[in-house]
């Protein structure tokens, strides 16, 4: 059966393009698009769709409301749907806030149309709680040439935090929900530290990889991504981004093989 979606985005163009892309998909089906919070809860119920791809800054309701009114469904007509949530804002709270409302992933605007559909499929398929995967071992060479060419410092210890917190999330994207308590943990037990180090040094290493990294190609990837209060992407943001890369990368069958 075709996985139904639907849009609820005030940027009208970008939802051309997604029903573009979801028009061009043999597995998919467009429900329809809305431009705002209250808009959306009125349509879902109607167009009942599989998944909603939802931004957070819209008038009337924004995207954090819909998530709450969502969850207060539960077992209703509408809280089964899953939620893919798309912003141009990358703070960590965000993220945080959006994943424990209920949406299933976090895609930073611009993204690669082929990463914003691997999610909607996922959203769909993959199971709840994600079982543990054995870990691909082409993975961590993938990310380090990935950080390679953007520039990050090896020598740092950050490094190896940041590369094992985007191999972490990049099979576990449920993580970005739980950045402070879940993720930084994890990779703090990897390495036999404590999560603020992990958090402070994987910081250092981004705020290096901006003072003397591969520009062109760091505004390139993260030109949406940036915090706007320091010129850089936040732990999160970035870790996210990377993510998508990565996961984008095996779906098309580049670095990780086919």
């Amino acid at each position: 059966m075709a996985i139904r979606v639907m849009v609820a985005d005030d940027n009208a163009h970008f939802s051309r393009l997604l029903q573009r892309g979801i028009e061009g998909e043999p597995d998919m089906e467009w429900a329809g698009a809305v431009e705002d919070g209250r808009s959306a809860l009125a349509f879902l119920p109607v167009w009942q769709p599989d998944v909603l791809v939802l931004d957070l800054v819209m008038p009337h309701l924004d995207g954090f409301g819909v998530l709450e009114q969502l969850r207060r469904d539960g077992d209703g007509a509408t809280g089964k749907i899953k939620v893919v949530v798309v912003s141009a804002f990358g703070q960590e709270d965000l993220i945080e806030r959006a994943m424990g409302l209920g949406a299933h992933y976090y895609c930073m605007k611009p993204m690669e149309m082929g990463i914003l559909l691997q999610r909607i499929r996922e959203a769909v398929r993959r199971p709840d709680p994600v079982p543990r995967r054995v870990r691909d071992p082409r993975l961590e060479e993938h990310v380090a040439r990935m950080m390679s060419d953007l520039g990050v410092p090896a020598h740092y210890k950050g490094y190896l935090y940041l590369r094992e917190a985007i191999m972490q999330v990049s099979e576990q994207p449920e993580l970005l929900s739980r950045v402070t308590k879940g993720l930084y943990p994890n990779v703090a037990r990897r390495f036999g530290t404590t999560a603020d180090k992990v958090e402070r040094a994987i910081r250092h290493a981004i705020e290096a990889t901006w003072t003397r990294g591969n520009l062109p190609r760091l505004n390139e990837i993260f030109t949406y991504a940036v915090d706007m209060r320091t010129g850089k992407p936040t732990n999160s943001s970035f870790i996210a981004r990377m993510a998508d890369e990565v996961s984008l990368a095996a779906r098309n069958g580049r670095g990780l093989g086919a």
